[in-house]
């Protein structure tokens, strides 16, 4: 007895020789274009985490919930594994890994979704061109990964002649289980999974030896890198723990980013309407253009009316993930539409080839020309605004670290400039030993002194060390008081000093601050933890 039901909308079957060939198109050209755009060292242009994922891989540190273990270990061995560069080069190739993998599974998925040859080569190739995508690919950052299980899964589901057979089920439910791993918020996709499953009603999923099979498989996956978190805390050292995991309660808040549920749903909704939906719209059309967005218009339809079940699954992931992101209320919430990105440029490359197919024989040359400039219109598009190749925000931190004596404290505008600090005083506890520390001293942003508020708490005439904010924390509990003070960058130099404190240039961007304890703290609440 057969154990799924056949679909009739089976995609073309490709030889091997040419299933390779068309996946070597995006491999090919996007290893060139990633490598050609690739940032060298540092930097925080497009991700405020960006510097301290070029780090924690090399200090085995854990990121803010979930945690992203698999990440950090996948991390952890590319700049151990890879011989050349920086460490920062390496950790942001690993970006550019999983967009290739990326591009690579999408031939797969639109072949299966009927697609001709040229433009299923041509279209992922030009996903991967497209800026939302690019720019995390050049970058050290979690997005392109998690672009990868999403496209993944789906290749997985797909891999066989019968999309609901075993074998592409089975797959499709460990890939996903190995998705957790990477980011608990990947739950977003369930809603999707669950359309499939009710539609192909798979009931031998549930069939005791199926589910002993799948059950301790699927939660090995999930669950088995978190292993990761409790023993990094318990290990500890010099490196960078913003997910410390010591018991169960511990473990839980982690990995449903407990820390981060106030601001889940909480986007005021006037805001949502009158600034992030017309954002939205902003962004999409700065992504693929008008012409584009018909066209992924179209291939929705076109999925919806032919295979209606890969219509309604991927629409179900795009509004899911959508309808999160807008009413997660942080600031760099559009970093989180990635996902979206990328299913509407499948629907986008599905149009464009029912379209052409209409056109009969002048449509397969179109097809080829289509193909052909997808990525070429990426590139020309996107390339000035990607180029992170000549980005080198590091120098001038190595510099000031030079001229920064032992038993310092260093403060900057911003938590990306903090990082670039941590990235040379972390590894092989540099900092411990210089006894030098790094900390964002802007706080507290509804106060009036706010860009010298956590400078003022640290000069104040207090006893004991200072508690610092919760992110520096992840590096240390406190800090002593009473160390050679230092402010980082020319305008926030400026800033501090408008602020009432006696700044002296030292050298390029670095200023000694006289940190007196007569200076008077400002009436009003102390800042909030971790902001």
């Amino acid at each position: 007895m057969s154990t799924a039901s056949p679909t009739p909308h089976a995609g073309p079957v490709d030889s091997r020789w040419v299933r390779l060939g068309l996946v070597a198109v995006p491999v090919v050209v996007l290893a060139v274009v990633y490598g050609r755009t690739l940032q060298r060292t540092t930097g925080n242009y497009f991700s405020v985490d960006t510097t301290k994922f070029d780090y924690l891989g090399l200090v085995l540190g854990t990121a803010h919930p979930p945690g992203y273990p698999l990440y950090t270990l996948l991390d952890a061995g590319i700049v151990r594994l890879v011989p050349v560069g920086s460490v920062a080069l390496r950790a942001n190739l690993l970006s550019a890994v999983f967009a290739v993998l990326t591009c690579a599974l999408a031939v797969g998925v639109l072949r299966h979704l009927g697609v001709g040859r040229a433009l299923a080569a041509g279209g992922a190739t030009g996903l991967g061109l497209v800026q939302p995508f690019w720019r995390y690919a050049v970058v050290a950052e979690v997005y392109t990964l998690t672009a990868a299980f999403l496209v993944g899964a789906s290749a997985a589901r797909w891999r066989t002649r019968r999309p609901g057979g075993a074998a592409g089920l089975r797959a499709a439910v460990l890939v996903f289980a190995l998705s957790f791993a990477h980011a608990t918020s990947n739950v977003l996709l369930v809603p999707g999974l669950l359309v499939l499953l009710a539609a192909w009603r798979p009931a031998w999923l549930l069939r005791p030896r199926e589910l002993a099979t799948l059950l301790p498989a699927g939660a090995l996956l999930a669950l088995g890198p978190y292993a990761y978190l409790p023993w990094r805390t318990a290990v500890g050292g010099s490196t960078y723990l913003d997910s410390r995991v010591t018991d169960v309660g511990s473990f839980w808040a982690v990995v449903t980013g407990r820390r981060f549920t106030g601001e889940m749903f909480d986007a005021p909704w006037p805001e949502v309407v009158h600034q992030r939906l017309p954002e939205l719209g902003s962004a999409a059309t700065a992504a693929y253009g008008p012409w584009l967005l018909a066209a992924a218009a179209v291939g929705l339809a076109v999925l919806l009316r032919s295979r209606p079940v890969v219509g309604l699954l991927t629409l179900a992931w795009v509004l899911a993930v959508t309808v999160f992101v807008l009413g997660y209320q942080v600031g760099d919430w559009a970093t989180m539409l990635v996902p979206v990105w990328v299913l509407v440029g499948l629907w986008a490359v599905v149009g464009l080839d029912r379209v052409l197919r209409l056109l009969r024989a002048p449509g397969r040359v179109l097809a080829v020309l289509v193909a052909a400039a997808l990525p070429v219109a990426g590139l020309v598009t996107g390339y000035a605004a990607v180029d992170r190749s000549r980005v080198d925000p590091q120098s001038p931190v190595d510099a000031a670290l030079l001229a920064v004596p032992d038993d310092a404290i260093i403060f900057t505008a911003d938590n990306g400039t903090r990082h670039l600090f941590s990235y040379r005083l972390l590894p092989g506890g540099v900092g411990v030993r210089r006894n030098v520390w790094v900390s964002r001293g802007q706080g507290a942003e509804v106060r009036p002194d706010a860009p010298t508020y956590r400078i003022r708490r640290y000069c104040a005439p207090e006893p004991g060390p200072w508690v610092w904010a919760r992110q520096e924390q992840a590096i240390a509990p406190s800090v002593a008081r009473g160390l050679a003070t230092f402010v980082y960058g020319s305008d926030y130099a400026r800033a501090v000093r408008d602020g009432g404190f006696q700044v002296e240039h030292v050298s390029g961007k670095l200023y000694r601050l006289q940190c007196r304890v007569a200076v008077p703290q400002s009436p009003g609440r102390p800042e909030p933890p971790g902001r």
